[in-house]
């Protein structure tokens, strides 16, 4: 998120994924932005979110 506008989202099947610089570009970051993380169940669907802040 950058600004309250979600810019992607990204459901993996794996427990890592990087947001690389090509990402990055083509979403249009500059400055600080957020990374909200939340554990998909198939039974509940996500749970609680985990803000991150980046600032680089």
């Amino acid at each position: 998120m950058q600004n309250g506008s979600v810019l992607r989202e990204v459901i993996t099947q794996v427990p890592n994924w990087t947001y690389s610089a090509a990402l990055k570009t083509g979403d249009g970051v500059t400055g600080a932005y957020e990374i909200h993380v939340a554990q998909m169940s198939d039974s509940f669907g996500a749970g609680l979110f985990r803000r991150i802040e980046i600032n680089e």
